[in-house]
């Protein structure tokens, strides 16, 4: 509130008048002793609101102490500052009561709260990672045989591949490109179960100097909402050649525990100001998708392997399903023997 002197000098003569020379000094004293409790106590009132936000029923009952404590001093000092103050804190305190309602009311019925949720579920990893994996060679992104619309999402999104498993430093990766592949081994492409060029591993080993490679298959592509990827991946063992880790998942927004799911990162993981815009701009991009779900296939491999640190900017699924892990998954590539037993 801001006063003009005039103002000031009328509110003066009028406190002179009302209490006379001999009590106004004692009600200025009140007066001044208010204004440094109720600037005193803003800070903590502002602390309590901001609790409030996040914890609202024990912020509700913190506001209510608060209050009966300023009541209770309001009423053995008579001050006006003080009655005032608790006021507003007990009207705040029913507000936070009732927010708090709103929220948990709404946690109970947000499916991106209480599911369900999607699970990986058709993933084949024996054991843990070998103990001297450190660098895994990175093939070229391919679709699946005969699919059109796989064949269309392979450039979209073979950068998006790239980056996650770049980001996620399980391992060092090592991107062979399908000049370099050329170069390496005869042909620019390969899926898991393709016939192995003569020579392969040990040309992959002696140009890319990895313990491992990752083939990859873009099994199902689709741009329009509900947009969908679908994903084959196998890590094979260069030195055993053995498989590692398999998966096969479809990410379709199409089915509510995926997008129950993809909502549940975008709240987990971005500001509340993004979260509703970038909503609609998620469930619809094939790219995001593909990112978020790269980020969950990923996750699998440490499963086995705590030491491991994920470091992926998406959100982990609860694990969960039914059936044989790795069904369906072929678990070597055809043309590589497995090794002799001893």
């Amino acid at each position: 509130m801001n006063l003009t002197p005039n103002e000031v000098l009328i509110i003066a003569l009028v406190a002179l008048i009302v209490l006379g020379p001999q009590r106004l000094p004692d009600a200025a004293r009140q007066i001044g002793k208010g204004y440094r409790e109720l600037r005193k106590m803003s800070t903590s009132v502002r602390a309590e609101i901001d609790t409030a936000l996040k914890e609202p029923v024990g912020a509700a009952g913190e506001l209510h102490s608060v209050a009966t404590e300023t009541l209770a001093a309001a009423m053995i000092d008579g001050s006006p500052v003080a009655y005032a103050v608790a006021a507003v804190l007990l009207i705040l305190t029913a507000l936070v009561i009732t927010l708090g309602g709103c929220a948990a009311f709404k946690k109970r019925n947000d499916p991106t709260y209480i599911g369900p949720f999607v699970g990986i579920s058709n993933v084949y990893q024996p054991a843990g990672l070998p103990a001297n994996l450190q660098r895994v060679t990175v093939l070229p992104l391919v679709p699946a045989r005969g699919n059109r619309d796989a064949e269309r999402g392979v450039p979209l999104i073979k950068q998006v591949f790239v980056e996650e498993f770049s980001r996620a430093r399980v391992f060092d990766v090592v991107v062979v490109s399908p000049r370099h592949l050329d170069q390496l081994t005869g042909v620019r492409a390969l899926h898991a179960d393709s016939p192995l060029p003569v020579d392969f591993v040990e040309n992959i080993r002696g140009g890319t100097a990895c313990e491992a490679i990752l083939f990859a298959e873009l099994t199902t592509y689709r741009a329009y909402p509900p947009v969908a990827v679908g994903w084959k991946l196998h890590l094979f063992n260069l030195e055993s050649e053995q498989l590692i880790w398999a998966v096969d998942e479809v990410f379709d927004t199409g089915q509510a525990p995926v997008a129950n799911a993809l909502r549940r990162h975008m709240r987990e993981n971005l500001s509340p100001n993004n979260v509703a815009p970038t909503e609609i701009i998620v469930l619809d991009s094939p790219r995001e998708l593909a990112r978020f779900s790269l980020g969950a296939l990923i996750s699998t491999i440490i499963q086995n392997n705590p030491k491991v640190s994920l470091n992926t900017a998406e959100d982990t699924f609860r694990q969960s399903g039914s059936g044989t892990p790795g069904a369906g998954i072929i678990p070597t590539p055809s043309g590589a023997e497995p090794p002799e037993s001893p």
